[in-house]
């Protein structure tokens, strides 16, 4: 689902006014439900989503457990 979201948005092209605008991009952020609560699962997608900003932007990163992704990319 989160490729398919990035995917849309990298390739929708914003013509609302003159110059037209730059593209947009998205970088997101998945954890899993390997735990109960729900601000760790906050706290880990968020993580994920500084880890895939900072690995050029427009990207997809896991959460992890102990350096290992939760889910199959």
């Amino acid at each position: 689902v989160a490729e398919t979201i990035r995917r849309s948005v990298e390739q929708h092209e914003t013509a609302l006014a003159e110059p037209v605008l730059p593209r947009v991009s998205v970088s997101v952020g998945v954890a899993a439900g390997w735990s109960d609560a729900v601000d760790a699962l906050i706290e880990e997608a968020d993580r994920a989503l500084y880890r895939a900003k900072n690995a050029g932007r427009n990207r997809i990163a896991l959460a992890t457990q102990s350096g290992v992704p939760l889910l199959a990319a």
